[in-house]
């Protein structure tokens, strides 16, 4: 094996008198970071020790440490029959059974960093209209003003939406209160010095009003004017902004800060990870997270891939360095990384031949044990035991050795393994073997 990361020299886990089940006032002294199996036959109290007595006493111990309540929520752990138990540390129980009806991608992870990156990186396109879809902070508003109309005069516009029972006239005389004494009409910009006047053509349109924040002339150094007026426009907008260049005269940009289509106006709020995954679309009103696309491809369309195809996707955004002429920024990129790390894990455990989307229920035995062992790949837990009590024997030769090597990884890593096993094979690739005959290690 490799150099492992943690020296546990003279550190084990000590039972004494455990009765459990079939085991008969059983004493057993195992080193910790190693991996261990445990050889006997049915009855013979290897599965005891390992499930009922070593990972229900570490069950135990950290549901002691919960609320009151916390403890009801997640059941109570009755105390284990053994006199004494010291040195165990957290342990995770591998179980079987399909937990639920998460599916492969849930479980390892892989659709959560699918779903952050199309959060930051995706082209997201309108469902009404299949408009490009933008949102912009005020840095990103000012500098998209900046690569489009430098040197120009701009009107820096807030949308106003009359609220209940308020009239155009009031509206109107309140916002001169404030200082403001121009809106844009018909794209032409009307002065407010004569409320009536303007406010009996607004209510006979039954228009929204549109504020004339600043006239501001967008050149280097004059940056934090124009963000102070996108500031102002959004707060009258409520997070709506209208920029016309050409001082008025010319194109219209909206730099709304929430989710806004270039082509329709529509507006949608700020896409998250929940409308990406399997459980976080079905909402009633159509979502763009659904047409959002990464280098071209839908997140539906990935979920259907393979891990070993998405693995190659990922490899080919990392390679580029940027999308569409944007540059990655860091935060994906680590999220990139992240993503290939998890889909190497998979790899390594010889299950990227399954898509994401597929049930952890609808796999077979031996492809919901590699899963499993490639999700712990990569959590990066350290001095932790886990218990396997499903034999690797059970499994064919090449899934068996990359299942061993997974294992070694995360004895190297600085954790403890506990396997259960009669498969000669699998006892010499373990560091000590532990055999159990009528209820007592042998």
């Amino acid at each position: 094996m490799s150099e492992r990361v943690r020296d546990f020299s003279g550190e084990c886990i000590t039972v004494r008198g455990a009765s459990e089940g079939v085991l008969d006032g059983a004493d057993l002294t195992l080193p910790l970071g190693e991996l261990n199996c445990f050889s006997g036959r049915c009855g013979s109290g290897a599965r005891a020790m390992a499930v009922d007595v070593i990972a229900a006493e570490s069950r135990r111990r950290f549901s002691q440490s919960l609320t009151g309540s916390e403890r009801l929520s997640a059941g109570s752990v009755a105390r284990v029959a053994a006199e004494e138990i010291t040195g165990l540390p957290p342990a995770v129980l591998f179980r079987s059974a399909s937990r639920g009806d998460l599916s492969v991608g849930e479980y390892l992870a892989v659709d959560d960093l699918l779903a952050q990156l199309f959060c930051v990186l995706a082209d997201i396109h309108c469902p009404q209209c299949r408009g490009a879809c933008h949102s912009y902070s005020v840095d990103q508003a000012v500098t998209e003003m900046t690569r489009r109309a430098e040197g120009e005069g701009v009107l820096v516009i807030g949308p106003m939406d009359l609220q209940g029972n308020a009239t155009v006239e009031a509206t109107l005389s309140e916002l001169q209160r404030a200082g403001y004494r121009r809106i844009r009409r018909a794209g032409r910009v009307t002065r407010l010095e004569e409320v009536s006047a303007v406010a009996e053509e607004v209510g006979e349109s039954g228009e929204s009003l549109y504020i004339v924040v600043d006239r501001v002339v967008v050149k280097a150094g004059g940056e934090g004017r124009l963000a102070e007026a996108i500031r102002s426009a959004r707060a009258i907008g409520r997070g709506r902004s209208l920029v016309v260049t050409a001082s008025g005269e010319g194109e219209e940009v909206w730099l709304n800060h929430q989710l806004t289509c270039t082509q329709c106006g529509a507006d949608y709020p700020h896409l998250s990870r929940e409308d990406f995954t399997i459980r976080g679309g079905g909402g009633k009103e159509p979502s763009p997270a659904a047409s959002a696309t990464l280098s071209g491809t839908t997140f539906g369309e990935l979920t259907q891939m393979t891990l070993d195809e998405v693995c190659r996707y990922s490899a080919a955004l990392d390679r580029s360095g940027e999308l569409g002429g944007r540059r990655v920024p860091d935060q994906s990129a680590a999220l990139i990384q992240a993503l290939q790390h998890h889909l190497a894990a998979a790899s390594t455990l010889l299950v990227g031949h399954i898509p994401p989307s597929r049930s952890m229920r609808d796999l077979s035995d031996g492809e919901r044990m590699r899963v499993v062992v490639a999700a712990y790949l990569t959590r990066g837990l350290v001095g932790v035991l886990y218990v396997i009590p499903s034999p690797l024997s059970a499994l064919d030769a090449e899934a068996r050795t990359a299942v061993l090597k997974a294992l070694e990884s995360l004895v190297e890593a600085g954790n403890t393994v506990i396997l259960i096993d009669n498969d000669d094979g699998v006892m010499e690739a373990c560091d000590t073997v532990v055999h159990f005959a009528d209820g007592k290690a042998a």
